[in-house]
């Protein structure tokens, strides 16, 4: 479903669309201006000749099956529309300090896609893809948690543009009234216990250990 740029450049002039490179390239970037293709992982609007990966805008799914079908920009907000009317879909999502309200997991968009529209797994995280290039929901920005430009199958919290201004009305109201303790982003942020040299991993590992990482190291004292 992704095609280098370079592989596209080829074809246009292989088949006859594009004189030669410079042609090529202009049709390209015509293509990305008027929303028909994009970059899957750059922010840019210029199509180049190098192995910079680009995806069309519309959706072909099912292809070799009985249930082969081609989605439009219109049909994949309809899908949007109609998984915000799940009840329970969207809602307040709990992260390791703060409460992200109107919000939903990247992994209930893909569940949902498959059970209600028969699709399988890369089909739907391709829908998925789709869905946040054309706008219609983006993740939502978390301490400690890195913004990605390609849809995540996990608990990354995303938010349906729109529930946009509903929800940031909603975290600022959510982060008034409570009033953040240092010490929890301290003991429960990763990024931040990294910085502090330490791991959550280590942690977890001490703990398990118990009295037995602290009695070997008495023991090698005192063979000492």
């Amino acid at each position: 479903s992704v095609l280098p740029c370079c592989d596209a450049i080829e074809f246009m002039r292989v088949q006859g669309l594009a004189m030669d490179s410079v042609h090529a390239l202009e049709l390209g970037t015509a293509m990305m201006n008027h929303g028909l293709i994009y970059h899957v992982f750059k922010k840019k609007n210029t199509f180049q000749d190098d192995n910079s990966l680009f995806r069309f805008a519309h959706a072909l799914i099912g292809a070799g099956t009985d249930n082969q079908r081609t989605l439009t920009p219109d049909d994949l907000r309809n899908l949007a529309e109609q998984m915000r009317a799940v009840e329970g879909f969207v809602g307040k999502r709990m992260g390791t300090v703060h409460e992200y309200p109107m919000a939903f997991y990247g992994s209930s968009m893909t569940d949902w896609l498959m059970e209600t529209q028969g699709l399988g797994k890369e089909d739907a995280l391709l829908l998925g893809d789709l869905m946040m290039h054309q706008g219609l929901f983006s993740q939502i920005e978390r301490l400690g948690r890195t913004k990605t430009s390609s849809f995540q199958n996990d608990k990354t919290f995303y938010r349906f543009s729109a529930d946009e201004d509903q929800g940031k009305r909603s975290e600022r109201n959510v982060d008034h009234n409570h009033k953040l303790n240092p010490m929890d982003v301290l003991s429960e942020n990763h990024l931040l216990m990294g910085l502090l040299g330490t791991s959550p991993a280590a942690d977890e590992g001490d703990a398990e250990g118990g009295d037995g990482g602290e009695g070997g190291e008495g023991g090698g004292g005192g063979g000492g």
